[in-house]
Parts: structure tokens; C-alpha cells; sequence
């Protein structure tokens, strides 16, 4: 799931699920184990790119605003919030 989620961040959704259904078909059938469960984990980690610390504008600007205030405090006291 991390590398689709990761994948997703580069990649449009549909294309990551795209990508990685194969992939989660072949586990799937190596354990001989319904592939349902395993396409469903791909849909959500392919749509789940804003939990990555990259996956949107907003987080990138949150990580770097927390950056910032660490520079300036030292890693001491208050920091930047979102």
C-alpha cells in the first residue's frame, strides 16, 4: 500500500489502480486467495495520496511552514500549525 499511495503522488488515481492491480492479482492468486480484498487495498491506498507528506499543496506547505519554525526556535517552543 506505501507504494502505491507514493505512486499516487506522481501518478493520476486511476492510472496508479491501474498500475497496481496487476500486481495485487498476481499476490492475490500466489496465496490462493480471493483477489477482491487485495484490488479494494489498491483503490484506497491509489486514492489515499494526501496521508503522504507530499500528496497535496497544503501538506507540502504545513511540512515546510513546521520546518521553517524549527529553524527559528532551534527545535524549541512553538511551532508553525496548520
Amino acid at each position: 500500500m506505501a507504494v502505491t499511495m507514493t505512486l499516487s503522488d506522481v501518478l493520476n488515481n486511476t492510472a496508479t489502480a491501474i498500475v497496481a492491480a496487476p500486481v495485487a492479482i498476481a499476490m492475490a492468486e500466489t496465496l490462493d486467495a480471493s483477489p477482491d480484498p487485495f484490488l479494494m487495498a489498491v483503490a484506497v491506498a491509489a486514492s489515499a495520496a494526501f496521508l503522504t507528506r507530499s500528496g497535496t499543496r497544503t501538506t507540502r506547505w504545513c511540512w515546510a511552514r513546521a520546518a521553517i519554525g524549527s529553524a527559528i526556535t532551534g527545535g524549541w517552543g512553538c511551532r508553525w500549525s496548520c
